[in-house]
């Protein structure tokens, strides 16, 4: 039996990342996916409540797609890395707001996210359409979301461009 990709998504019941999870839902239709919703805690004693919310998320979604879930107490700017990283994750897909404010001049949170790991990103907006997915990433850059990976990094950020979903697999795996 051949193992499936797993889809990190940060989930913080935002709208931003409902639109992370929706995509990912979309992509895991192709491929043989797996989603973990994961939700990162600042204290212990919140752990049992949202996963209990978390649980009511996923068994609303009129999805065939295979989602599992994880709460642990942790920073957001390293927990999501690491646990991806520890699931052999495929992709985090990851909604954010925009920097606001002082995240301007300091990084957004998704930059710090990102720059965690080595694991390949897909960054939406809340603002995103979902497009059904046909197994072509050319889809993604007509629209405000970006696909991120850090093994092609030197000093600086690098976006890599794939022209077809085929390139795109047979470079990250």
């Amino acid at each position: 039996m051949e193992n499936k990709r797993t889809f990190i998504v940060p989930y913080d019941f935002t709208e931003a990342s409902e639109k992370a999870l929706n995509q990912a839902i979309e992509i895991s239709k192709h491929e043989n996916a797996k989603i973990t919703l994961l939700h990162v805690v600042a204290k212990e004693s919140e752990i049992h409540t949202n996963e209990l919310k978390i649980k009511d998320i996923i068994s609303s979604l009129n999805s065939t797609s295979e989602i599992n879930s994880q709460v642990i107490k942790g920073s957001i700017f390293t927990t999501i890395g690491e646990v991806a990283e520890k699931n052999d994750a495929s992709a985090i897909i990851m909604g954010t707001h925009g920097a606001k404010g002082m995240q301007k001049v300091f990084g957004s949170f998704a930059m710090k996210v990102i720059i965690s790991t080595g694991v390949p990103f897909m960054v939406l907006q809340k603002q995103t359409p979902i497009k059904e997915f046909n197994n072509d990433l050319s889809d993604f850059y007509d629209r405000n979301d970006i696909f991120i990976d850090p093994r092609f990094w030197g000093k600086k950020i690098n976006l890599k461009h794939w022209n077809d979903w085929n390139e795109m697999q047979s470079d990250i795996g």
